[in-house]
């Protein structure tokens, strides 16, 4: 999961910072010192013994979220993180025509604001697809929609990259499937046509 959200230096550093505050655990749990001995007093005040195990795990867990956290901190800090765009790399599949769809191919598109990677998500064909935000909630509901794998991209920010590159083809979505274009749309691309850059 981390290798999605993080860069490669971001899951270093979180694991750094787990490693150091998990050894930090241990070494208070076994010396029975710091924030070991108040889990421990509070043990045995409750059910009259304590588990150096119990003491450990209740140590370990906070310091795996907080090195997870030193990770996308650094994360923000340095401006890295998981994928900003993708490249399509081969032809998508769907229902626009395969000349369509075919343009879509080395272009560089960027991720749709808070997606961090691929990922599942609903998703309908773009011509027999709902045309309006209820119709889609009524239809995914209603187990209409297909389950896919991909990246997901806002709908009018690729077909204007597409239209720099493929004037005919965005002028097909225009045309054809203005309903995809409209504001909070978005594509999925799936993941196997895609290549993180």
């Amino acid at each position: 999961m981390l290798d999605q959200l993080l860069s490669k230096k971001g899951r270093l550093v979180a694991g750094a910072a787990m490693l150091a505050l998990g050894g930090l655990a241990g070494w208070a749990t076994f010396s029975r010192a710091g924030p070991a001995a108040w889990l421990i007093e509070r043990q045995v005040d409750l059910l009259g013994a304590y588990s150096e195990k119990l003491t450990f795990v209740l140590l370990l867990v906070p310091a795996l979220l907080v090195g997870s956290a030193v990770g996308f901190l650094f994360d923000r800090v340095t401006g890295q993180g998981g994928p900003r765009k993708v490249r399509i790399i081969a032809v998508p599949p769907g229902e626009a025509p395969e000349d369509v769809r075919r343009c879509w191919v080395g272009l560089e598109l960027p991720l749709a604001a808070g997606e961090s990677g691929p990922r599942p998500a609903n998703s309908f064909g773009v011509l027999s697809g709902p045309r309006t935000p209820s119709e889609s909630l009524a239809r995914v509901a209603g187990g209409e929609s297909r389950r896919q794998y991909g990246y997901v991209i806002d709908a009018r920010t690729a077909v204007d990259i597409l239209a720099r590159h493929a004037p005919e083809a965005a002028a097909w979505w225009e045309r054809e499937a203005p309903h995809c274009l409209q504001p909070g749309r978005k594509f999925l691309f799936h993941a196997e046509v895609c290549e993180e850059v």
